[in-house]
């Protein structure tokens, strides 16, 4: 059997998502090797609890410093979002990708099959409303990408895929081609247009949860609920009811929802100068009852009352 695997990609300023993330996978996938894919050197408080959730840590360097030349051409400055590519050339053969704005409900297990028939897995994609945190409208404009590709527009939150789909000669061909496509790209996602545009330029098969359920008359796979949604309900225990119909939820994502405001990034950087800590997430969470149960979980009676723990309403 290959080997199977998970990265998540984090440094120390999203420690209390990082543990909340940790805590659910953990209580759900107890066995299943874990990897950090470090965001930048920052990573020392998250390296110290390697032993207690059972990670190992992606330190090659110089895959690390090509996934950051490729973060310079398109934004002229590292961002450490486009290391999610090194997850292509790593240690495991058949991996799953897991933004750390995220607590997991379920064993990941019922996912890695999928790669029998395809070569990547998103969570979400073909909705309509999400192609404008991919592509601009003047995409349509530009004969490089199909109807069919543009519409595609997944969310890389979640990627299921195999080792070495992308060669490093591929991957700087393509980077090369996506370059020309800047001007329509929505790069305030950062790497999310770049990743869309490797899927779909790649020639390999490739869908999403959501696509796969749409398409079966059978039994539906677990999908991803966005906690901006005001159509969820979500218990503690995992039961999920979207607008009062049971759901079956793999995880749960705040994308786009736990970055703070900017009048609170305003608020944070004052409480900085004072010498506060002040949390790295939103104060007013979404379905923060749920993250909240998952940061607390198992974790030490001091730990409980640190940081963004404590605070946030539903």
């Amino acid at each position: 059997m290959q080997r199977r695997g998970i990265y998540f990609l984090a440094n120390d300023r999203l420690f209390e998502p990082v543990v909340a993330f940790l805590n659910s996978l953990r209580a759900h996938n107890p066995e299943i090797p874990l990897c950090l894919i470090p965001y930048d050197k920052n990573t020392s408080r998250i390296q110290a609890l390697a032993s207690r959730y059972n990670f190992s840590t992606l330190d090659d360097g110089v895959l690390l410093s090509r996934c950051d030349a490729i973060s310079i051409l398109f934004h002229n400055r590292i961002r450490g979002h486009y290391r999610k590519i090194a997850a292509w050339s790593g240690i495991f053969d058949e991996f799953l990708y897991i933004d750390i704005d995220t607590v997991v409900l379920k064993s990941v297990d019922i996912v890695f099959p999928l790669l029998g028939q395809y070569d990547v897995v998103t969570a979400h994609s073909n909705v309509p409303e999400s192609r404008m945190f991919v592509w601009k409208d003047s995409i349509r404009s530009n004969s490089e990408l199909t109807a069919s590709e543009i519409d595609y527009a997944a969310n890389t939150g979640f990627i299921l895929s195999k080792l070495g789909l992308f060669a490093e000669s591929g991957i700087d061909s393509l980077v090369k081609r996506a370059k020309e496509l800047t001007p329509h790209m929505e790069l305030e996602c950062v790497e999310q247009p770049l990743l869309n545009y490797l899927i779909v330029k790649s020639t390999h098969q490739y869908t999403s949860l959501r696509r796969l359920n749409e398409q079966s008359s059978t039994g539906k796979l677990p999908e991803e609920c966005w906690a901006g949604d005001v159509g969820w309900e979500i218990e503690n225990s995992g039961i999920c009811r979207y607008r009062g119909r049971a759901s079956d939820v793999l995880f749960v994502h705040w994308s786009g929802v736990m970055v703070p405001r900017k009048w609170e990034r305003r608020l944070f950087s004052v409480l900085g100068r004072f010498g506060f800590n002040p949390p790295s997430m939103r104060l007013h969470l979404k379905q923060g009852l749920l993250w909240r149960y998952y940061r607390n979980l198992n974790q030490p009676n001091e730990s409980r009352a640190a940081g963004y723990a404590s605070t946030g309403r539903r």
